[in-house]
């Protein structure tokens, strides 16, 4: 019977060489933004309306709060891959997250939305390890749901 750590190891000999090749085949992100990461950029003082129309997508998307501020937001849910779950997991804690955080930066004239994506090892304990994935093809979708309420807050505000 194999244990928690030699299943691991065997796992992680057999499925690497098959998802790197799957890995090959799905090419990381480059967002066109100032950060290189999901963001947008609205005119208008919107903050308020953007944290709204954020927590919404993402509570609709089976995200829960973790942390929010006025300039920042932060989302996390379990792994629901199990391939990643696998992948990223540990020993202390089987069940990595999935955390999502928009940084908010509004001014007189424009409100910036900056968002990060990582996996979180032993997410909430003392011994958390971040990943970041920002770059990972998933973003994408984000990057349309930000365009769209930019597009909504901005036809609204004229």
């Amino acid at each position: 019977m194999l244990g928690r750590a030699n299943f691991r190891a065997v796992f992680i000999a057999f499925a690497m060489p098959v998802l790197i090749c799957l890995g090959g085949c799905a090419t990381p992100v480059n967002h066109a933004t100032p950060s290189g990461r999901v963001e947008v950029t609205v005119q208008g003082k919107v903050g308020k309306e953007l944290r709204a129309e954020i927590s919404n997508m993402m509570l609709n998307t089976g995200y829960s709060v973790k942390n929010s501020s006025e300039s920042l937001l932060v989302f996390e849910k379990p792994v629901q891959n199990v391939l990643a779950a696998v992948l990223y997991g540990s020993q202390y804690d089987s069940s990595p997250a999935a955390r999502v955080s928009y940084s908010i930066v509004e001014t007189d004239y424009l409100t910036r939305v900056v968002a990060s994506f990582a996996v979180v090892t032993n997410p909430g304990s003392a011994f958390e390890r971040v990943t970041p994935m920002d770059n990972n093809p998933d973003t994408r979708g984000f990057q349309m749901r930000l365009d769209e309420m930019k597009a909504f807050l901005e036809a609204r505000g004229k």
